[in-house]
């Protein structure tokens, strides 16, 4: 009835995170994920049949949570990352669907590094984003999606983004822009002190607003970040890590 839907997708690496760096070494990232359920309706079959090009009016996601786990104790000679985007772009089939809307996102970025024993954790969840025009055919050159975005940082920054994405392979510029505000400093040392060493042991962002303009090789950013009470121990490399109180 013009309509596909996919529930309980998962995607599972074959040795668990801690391990898999070693077992596969020329990778040293781990991935898993899992999305409860994904809806494409209004499907056009005789445009596929006939042109091999898939068009739709909307396409859902919904609970979706997706894990990375970087393992920096494995040494693998550096290489440039594709931008996520690209994915879509380089997709054998061409596609359009009115809109896309993603509900209950999750992400959880773990990274460990060389010396380190616990691996430094960034986190976003409850993300929500819509593209109207989700499309990987261009109608005319230097032309972009844009993704209207919102979510938590570490559970309990709220922010909100705007992504315009680039739909030519030939375009390698994206812009971003967000806001983040009402944000506790402190949450940050999930992240920071298992890879600086250092803590946040005050401070709160009232308002963080960025602008960027980039490639897959550079960046331009214009960045306003307002915060009060910052305090930040820089630690000592030892098993207690106590503040180096003189760096401090």
């Amino acid at each position: 009835d013009k309509e596909l839907m996919l529930e309980n997708i998962s995607m599972d690496a074959l040795y668990p995170k801690t391990e898999f760096a070693y077992k596969h070494p020329q990778n040293k990232d781990w991935f898993d994920l899992k999305v409860d359920h994904i809806s494409l309706s209004g499907i056009d079959f005789l445009s596929y049949f006939a042109n091999k090009k898939i068009e739709a009016r909307h396409l859902g996601v919904d609970n979706t949570v997706l894990l990375n786990y970087k393992n920096k104790k494995i040494v693998t000679p550096p290489k440039m990352q594709p931008m996520i985007y690209t994915f879509i772009q380089k997709l054998p089939v061409p596609f359009y669907i009115d809109s896309l809307d993603v509900r209950n996102f999750e992400v959880v970025y773990e990274e460990l590094t060389q010396n380190g024993t616990i691996p430094g954790k960034i986190f976003f969840t409850n993300l929500n984003g819509k593209i109207k025009e989700f499309t990987n055919i261009s109608s005319r050159p230097n032309q972009f999606m844009t993704l209207e975005a919102n979510g938590k940082l570490m559970g309990t920054g709220y922010f909100d983004a705007t992504w315009m994405i680039p739909i030519e392979e030939q375009n390698d510029r994206f812009y971003l822009k967000a806001h983040l505000k009402d944000f506790d400093l402190k949450e940050l040392n999930q992240v920071i002190t298992p890879l600086a060493p250092a803590e946040a042991k005050s401070g709160f962002a009232h308002d963080v607003l960025f602008d960027i303009d980039a490639t897959s090789e550079g960046a331009n950013i214009d960045m306003s970040f307002l915060y009060n009470n910052l305090s930040v121990n820089i630690l000592r490399n030892n098993e207690e890590g106590s503040p180096n109180r003189f760096i401090t």
